[in-house]
Order: C-alpha cells, then sequence, then structure tokens
C-alpha cells in the first residue's frame, strides 16, 4: 500500500546522515512529494534491474539488499535497518537501474523520496551540493570499512564486528531476527562456517544463543577479538 507521507518531519530527517547538510525548508520540500509504502514479510519493494525513481529510508522493520547470481545464488549485500537510506548512490544516476532487489525479512514501513527532485534541489543550489558530496566522502570512508572487514578479516572478527554494531538491550541481548544463512551471506561467509563460530563463542563464553536471541556476555572479549 502507498500513501503520501505525513508523519516525516525535517527535524527527524536531519538525523539521518543523508538529510543532515539540508535545510528545514528544502526538507519540508522533499517530504511533500515522499511516498510510504508498507511491506509484508518477504514482500519485494524492488527488483535488480528495476528502473531507479526513488531512494529510501527504512521507518520500520528490516529489510534485505541481495543480487542473484546468474546460476540463482543470493549474495545478501545489507540488511537494512530503522533509520537507515538506501538506494541513495544509484539516485544519482539519470536513467540507472537498481544493482540489487530489496525485500522485507520483517513487516516494514519505507519512505520514498524522488529521486528526480533531490537532484533537481542540487542543480539548483550549488553550495547544498558541495555539503551533499562532503557526507557522501563521509558515508563512502565508512563504506570503505566496512569493504575492509569482509576482505581483510576472518569469519570470526566479521561476526563479532558485526554484533557490537548491533543494538541491545541492558543484559546484551541481539536479536537475530533473519536465517542463519542471510546473516551468513551478509557476513560472506558459509552458514557451516558462521554455526561453527558461533559455537566456538559460545564455548569460550563470550556469547550465549537463545534462539533468535542472542546474548553478549564478554563484550570487552569480542573487542579484543577485533584487536587482533
Amino acid at each position: 500500500m502507498t500513501q503520501n507521507s505525513a508523519s516525516l518531519t525535517a527535524t527527524a530527517l536531519q538525523q539521518v546522515w543523508l538529510f543532515e547538510a539540508i535545510a528545514p525548508d528544502q526538507l519540508e520540500a522533499l517530504i511533500a512529494h515522499a511516498r510510504t509504502q508498507t511491506l509484508k514479510r518477504g514482500e519485494t519493494l524492488f527488483q535488480q534491474g528495476d528502473r531507479c525513481e526513488r531512494f529510501y529510508l527504512l521507518g520500520e522493520g528490516q529489510l534485505k539488499l541481495y543480487r542473484l547470481a546468474p546460476n540463482g545464488e543470493e549474495k545478501v549485500v545489507d540488511l537494512v535497518q530503522p533509520g537507515q537510506t538506501f538506494a541513495e548512490a544509484v539516485a544519482f544516476l539519470d536513467g540507472s537501474r537498481m544493482p540489487v532487489a530489496a525485500t522485507a525479512l520483517a513487516p516494514s514501513t519505507v519512505f520514498g523520496f524522488d529521486s528526480a527532485q533531490f537532484l533537481g534541489m542540487l542543480r539548483a543550489d550549488p553550495e547544498l551540493c558541495f555539503r551533499v558530496m562532503a557526507v557522501f566522502s563521509r558515508r563512502l570512508h565508512q563504506l570503505l570499512g566496512q569493504v575492509e572487514d569482509l576482505t581483510l578479516h576472518n569469519g570470526t572478527y566479521r561476526l563479532a564486528n558485526f554484533l557490537l554494531g548491533q543494538a541491545r538491550d541492558a543484559n546484551g541481548a541481539v536479536v537475530l531476527d533473519v536465517p542463519k544463512y542471510v546473516l551468513a551471506s551478509r557476513l560472506s561467509i558459509k552458514p557451516e562456517t558462521l554455526s561453527r563460530i558461533l559455537h566456538r563463542l559460545s564455548e569460550d563464553g563470550l556469547i550465549r544463543v537463545e534462539g533468535e536471541v542472542l546474548r553478549i556476555l564478554d563484550g570487552a572479549g569480542l573487542r579484543r577479538l577485533l584487536a587482533g
């Protein structure tokens, strides 16, 4: 179901990295043309190869961004959490196609922003364009760090780094509400390797797995794994 978005505010958007350099009146203009889409679990927002007409902000729920290989194998590129934007880089290329697909892993609410409108704002305001470029530059450095994690470090490091970056309650509980094969794909490791790592970290007393809930028992110990 798609409808005009009335729940977004300029103040809320300025807390998101992509919009932090944009003035409130310009954000209000984006909001006026934004659309809210609700997705059921398993419902697809867009397919790989679809034309990119909007970029998105996840309001609630969880999505996976993934590519399909010619043999049909799925590679998860990212797990999108509430407050995260996606497809924003593609929006800068006129007539571009989505390089990934997006499917809801839980009931989700997604806000879609008009790519052409956003590009028009940047063309009309060079100062705004430079501010947004600076924000994208910082974001690029963060993504390069993620690429380094996936290429230069082993599976144990990747999992520990992922867990430490997730929101958790006062008791250290992280809800892994995604299938293990999805998490394994996101971390670029095999599902059986992920199971072995989880078992080893549990035996070492660093974590405890309770169904879909993973409890971090020794955060300092996980951070020591990252230190080498």
